[in-house]
């Protein structure tokens, strides 16, 4: 599924160069020019699918987005055991830092809560909250461990929290999803 999503078109091919100007430059650094340099296409390449920053700003969002949300799926189909979601959320947000976390990061942070860019994160954050209590636990321990993997998944973005912590989070987060009772 995850692999539709990535299937090699021009604006893919944007959006994959976009992650990566995101992930090591931050949001300033994303600019249509610097994609364009970045995918070796003209400006007016990057305008054609993009007319504005903030559409290219938005696209990006929800691109990176969605392929955290079908790798979820891929991992903890609807039908699958209780805690099967949650324990996915936990393995996916707390795998190895990717671009793709850090460019999200840098977007989330970048784009004030009230803007219309932030609509991709509004809207797949509420999906993976109801997904979340609908796992077979109670909720507050749902809301818990979602919450707290989203807090562990900001700071690796942005301070590189050691193998260990992370681990030992992990570790503690898989721990009281199987201790949780509906």
């Amino acid at each position: 599924m995850v692999q539709k999503l990535r299937r090699p078109s021009k604006k893919n091919q944007l959006l994959e160069a976009a992650i990566h100007v995101a992930a090591q430059g931050g949001i300033e650094a994303l600019t249509i020019e610097s994609l364009a340099a970045a995918a070796g296409v003209t400006k007016g390449g990057v305008q054609y699918h993009f007319r504005s920053k903030d559409v290219l700003y938005e696209e990006l969002l929800d691109y990176a987005l969605r392929l955290f949300d079908l790798a979820l799926e891929e991992k903890a189909p609807r039908g699958s055991k209780p805690g099967t979601w949650l324990h996915a959320y936990v393995d996916l947000s707390l795998g190895s830092t990717t671009d793709y976390d850090k460019a999200v990061a840098t977007l989330l942070a970048g784009i004030p809560v009230n803007d219309e860019r932030a609509g991709p994160y509004r809207r797949f954050a509420a999906r993976w909250k109801e997904r979340a209590n609908a796992d077979g636990r109670d909720a507050a321990t749902n809301t818990i461990v979602r919450l707290a993997a989203d807090s562990v998944w900001m700071e690796r973005a942005y301070l590189s929290a050691s193998s260990t912590e992370i681990a030992k989070l992990k570790q503690r987060l898989h721990q009281l999803i199987d201790e949780a009772q509906q």
